[in-house]
């Protein structure tokens, strides 16, 4: 499984893709809600279930 997200001031949309990079889960998240990005992440995973191998974010610069 692949983790990916895009990591922004107002949102934080997760989502996870199989090997051959189908769609399998998404969220969206408000930023301001979480005190940090790893604990939205662990809530994604923890509510979702999935395990991840390997992960992509996206962020502003």
């Amino acid at each position: 499984m692949i983790l990916a997200g895009d990591i922004g001031a107002t949102n934080i949309r997760l989502a996870v893709f199989d090997s051959t990079l189908s769609l399998i889960d998404q969220h969206l998240y408000k930023s301001q809600e979480y005190e940090s990005f790893e604990d939205v992440v662990r809530k994604f995973l923890e509510s979702t279930g999935h395990r991840v191998k390997s992960a992509c974010f996206g962020v502003p610069i």
